[in-house]
């Protein structure tokens, strides 16, 4: 009897520390981004998932510091995609509002995040990628853009 409850105790004490299973692709530089509001494209970063399909609830991104501040105003809308195989489109899994106000580093959201399976049912590879672009250019003709590391981000699965 004292062995079932010490095992119990055991169980009640240790199960709040289990651990997930989650890989992430940590502090990626961000690609330059076009003051015209072209869309400027991430590496496409392969992840095996927990879940039985590629869902948005089990992939995170997490924004920090690049290497410079820039001092103009504008919003980056960045989504979170999982990559089809042509002729397929592409899956849109979440979508991010990156703020700048010129005086301080950037403040990122989450915006939306797109439900259901984002690949094939039983597909546990998910090619997710990110894809940046000003929301209101800051020109319409020219192809000027942010250097690259203006932030860097980290994506991760479960």
């Amino acid at each position: 009897m004292k062995k079932a409850v010490f095992i119990i105790l055991c169980m009640a004490v240790f199960m709040p520390f289990a651990v997930e299973a989650r890989t992430c692709e940590y502090g990626m530089p961000s690609p330059p981004i076009y003051y015209n509001g072209n869309w400027a494209y991430g590496q496409v970063i392969n992840f095996k998932t927990s879940a039985s399909s590629c869902l948005a609830d089990n992939m995170y991104v997490y924004f920090s510091d690049g290497n410079y501040l820039s001092t103009h105003n504008f919003t980056i809308e960045a989504y979170l995609m999982e990559k089809d195989k042509d002729p397929n489109p592409d899956d849109k899994a979440k979508l991010y509002f990156g703020y700048n106000s010129g005086y301080s580093l950037m403040k990122w959201t989450l915006q939306q995040k797109f439900d259901g399976n984002l690949d094939s049912a039983g597909d546990q590879t998910c090619e997710l990628y990110m894809k940046f672009r000003l929301k209101e250019p800051l020109a319409h003709n020219n192809v000027e853009y942010f250097d690259s590391d203006m932030f860097r981000y980290t994506i991760c699965m479960d």
